[in-house]
């Protein structure tokens, strides 16, 4: 299939056009696959997949543009998937089903403007919430407060930091010195310990419930 057509470089040139039978028996246009010039060089070249809706128009579903990107729902696609939501609804993103089921992974955008990943199919939590404007994350919530990271589970929300022996929380500050890092862990024999820095004993608890300040042997 060849054009001598050297007009829009985004504009399709050739097509292959597909038809067949509705449930009526008439012939009707179902899909095209057209390719154009591209955006780029004079002698590239991208192509576009099209299928033929409810109201019998083609409408443009992917594009491979000439550097190898792929749009879903745009035609300019600006990574190596690029997808351009229809609505604001997980149902509008991207769903990896797992293998034999009704469930999987859901990535999207919602209607606030948070990327939201989460559930689809069998199960659809919306897990955790990126606020991309505050560089927030919500977990179980929009981080509406500005926090950092934000947790909700309802009453009595856990969470739970492991480890095989020495589980560390550490809290930095970056413009004071190297040795000022306060940490909240579990230590030898079970115990609880709070720590201003690295080399300083701060408050230590042990399993039987004696309490040290500046002892980690109470």
């Amino acid at each position: 299939i060849y054009s001598t057509d050297t007009g829009s470089q985004s504009t399709a040139k050739t097509f292959i056009n597909l038809y067949g039978e509705n449930t009526n028996g008439d012939k009707r246009l179902q899909g095209q696959i057209a390719s154009a010039p591209g955006h780029n060089a004079s002698n590239a070249g991208e192509l576009h997949f099209s299928t033929n809706n409810s109201s019998s128009a083609l409408a443009r579903r992917m594009t491979i543009r000439e550097d190898g990107n792929v749009g879903i729902g745009t035609a300019s696609p600006s990574a190596r998937l690029h997808i351009d939501q229809s609505g604001n609804t997980r149902n509008d993103g991207l769903f990896i089903e797992r293998n034999g089921s009704t469930y999987g992974l859901n990535l999207y955008v919602n209607s606030g403007g948070y990327g939201v990943i989460g559930g689809n199919g069998g199960f659809t939590p919306d897990m955790i919430h990126l606020d991309f404007n505050q560089q927030d994350v919500g977990i179980g919530t929009s981080p509406v407060n500005q926090y950092k990271l934000e947790v909700y589970d309802g009453d009595y929300t856990q969470m739970m930091l492991r480890g095989p022996s020495y589980p560390t929380l550490r809290f930095k500050a970056d413009n004071q010195n190297s040795g000022n890092n306060g940490t909240i862990s579990v230590g030898a024999n079970n115990s609880f310990n709070i720590n201003p820095n690295n080399t300083t004993v701060g408050i230590s608890i042990a399993n039987d419930g004696k309490v040290g300040i500046g002892e980690t042997s109470p």
